[in-house]
């Protein structure tokens, strides 16, 4: 999730300064959004989206239980109606709930995970693998104000202007409000930014590891 912005930065067409104020700029975002986050979930598309990270980790496969936006297969289980990709990228934060939950002492565990909300299938809180995976829109967010800001600076925005401009786009508009559900908006708008920077990249200095990564 973080490659696009990661990659812009290390990129050979923007100065160390960019660098510095991509990285700060991601800091303070992400800081903004997960300090907004709420830690748990409030609608079945982010607990369904949830449990096929849950199913890959523990089971290795995609089934999950039966609640809204979910259907029947050929198998008699019940499966997402929604792509895997983001379920993909959220494992190595339910991995992180994971080991949470081993290292943690009980009074942190319970801080983080909150009280028990909703009964399986439809679980919406309570345990530190929900509070973790609940995260990922704030990292969506805060990449995406950082591939905003190199985006500005490549179409000839002063430093100054563009890290103002990335920084209200993460704290003053709809990026900030889906920036605490697990839904898939924010990868989204990152994904498609990324692509379309890419490749503006591509046009003035080809290169094939930028068309690479629009492709991506």
């Amino acid at each position: 999730m973080l490659a696009s912005g990661a990659m812009f930065l290390a990129s050979g067409t923007l100065r160390s300064r960019d660098r510095r104020i991509g990285a700060w700029i991601f800091v303070a975002v992400l800081a903004l959004t997960v300090g907004a986050g709420r830690g748990h979930f409030l609608g079945t598309d982010e607990i369904s989206v949830y449990q096929q990270t849950r199913s890959l980790w523990e089971r290795g496969d995609l089934a999950v239980g039966s609640i809204n936006n979910t259907f029947a297969g050929r198998d008699g289980r019940w499966y997402s109606q929604y792509g895997v990709g983001q379920s993909l990228l959220a494992l190595p934060l339910y991995a992180a709930g994971k080991l949470a939950e081993r290292v943690l002492p009980p009074s942190w565990r319970v801080a983080l995970a909150g009280p028990s909300i909703g009964t399986e299938p439809s679980r919406w809180g309570g345990d530190l693998p929900i509070f973790f995976v609940s995260l990922f829109g704030a990292f969506a967010a805060a990449s995406l104000c950082v591939v905003f800001y190199c985006l500005s600076r490549q179409l000839g925005a002063a430093p100054r202007g563009a890290a103002a401009a990335a920084l209200l786009l993460g704290a003053t508009t709809h990026v900030l409000a889906q920036a605490t559900p697990f839904l898939q908006h924010p990868l989204e708008a990152l994904v498609l930014l990324s692509a379309f920077s890419f490749l503006l990249l591509d046009a003035r200095v080809p290169c094939r590891w930028r068309r690479l990564g629009a492709g991506l």
